[in-house]
């Protein structure tokens, strides 16, 4: 459902309270993203496809979603390259891989391993 459809449920005097608090939770998480005037579910698949490490995978991923969405212009937004290189921060596991010490970006994260682990 679009935001407006969302909001017309919501306003509706013959929408019952269960309807209108589904509508509201939706439109809630529809404006939680911090990528306004994208689609949000696009925008979403693309969040999660940065957080692969590997930037090939990451590649050919979004080389995929921008086939998928081609003809969506606003879904289409969220593949672009630029959002492609934009940066997360993943987890970082412990040496041995057995638990999470933190999140940090790519380029720190072997410090930060070195700062956690030395404690």
């Amino acid at each position: 459902m679009t935001k407006s459809e969302l909001e017309s449920v919501i306003n509706n005097p013959l929408s019952d309270e269960k309807q209108r608090a589904e509508a509201q939770k939706l439109l809630a998480a529809m404006s939680d993203t911090d990528a306004e005037g994208f689609d949000w579910a696009a925008e979403m698949i693309a969040k999660s496809i940065r957080l692969f490490s590997s930037p090939e995978v990451r590649h050919q991923f979004f080389e995929r979603e921008r086939e998928v969405f081609k003809k969506d212009p606003n879904a289409s937004r969220s593949f672009t390259p630029e959002r492609e290189a934009l940066r997360v921060k993943r987890n970082v596991y412990s040496t041995d891989g057995n638990r999470i010490l933190g999140q940090a970006f790519d380029e720190d994260i072997e410090q930060f391993r070195k700062e956690q682990e030395g404690l």
